[in-house]
């Protein structure tokens, strides 16, 4: 086997590896945002236990009391919580006496709304007692 040969015979797995590697964020949020599959006499349906919900709750309030009020786009993309907007609600359902929804304004330099993004901030902040 001279060395073209053999190259050539590695060049499709190597371009799919990188791309694997290249595409590895993208790919998996599409993994985790997927809630059920189907194919032919195989289906399977996922969806995250009460415990894994309960670890998520518990991660995301340690979040929010470090860094504050974020979109679920920054969480995600920042690798804190890998969740779809949907499993952002139902975490944010688990415990809503901790956790309340919201909308996060991103905000141009000429003081125009530039982007509306789904959020969460804790409950306790956003009602300080008085």
């Amino acid at each position: 086997m001279d060395w073209l040969t053999f190259f050539s015979k590695l060049a499709w797995p190597s371009v799919a590896f990188f791309a694997l590697l290249w595409f590895r964020k993208p790919l998996t949020e599409i993994l985790n945002s997927i809630k059920r599959f189907k194919f032919r006499c195989l289906e399977i349906e996922c969806d995250a236990p009460e415990l894994l919900k309960d670890e998520y709750a518990t991660k995301l309030e340690s979040i929010l009391k470090n860094h504050g009020s974020h979109s679920f786009k920054w969480l995600r993309k920042s690798g804190y919580l890998p969740l779809s907007d949907e499993q952002f609600e139902n975490v944010i359902a688990i415990d809503e006496s901790k956790f309340q929804k919201t909308t996060i304004l991103l905000i141009g330099q000429d003081g125009d709304v530039i982007e509306k993004r789904p959020g969460v901030k804790l409950a306790q902040l956003a009602n300080p007692a008085s």
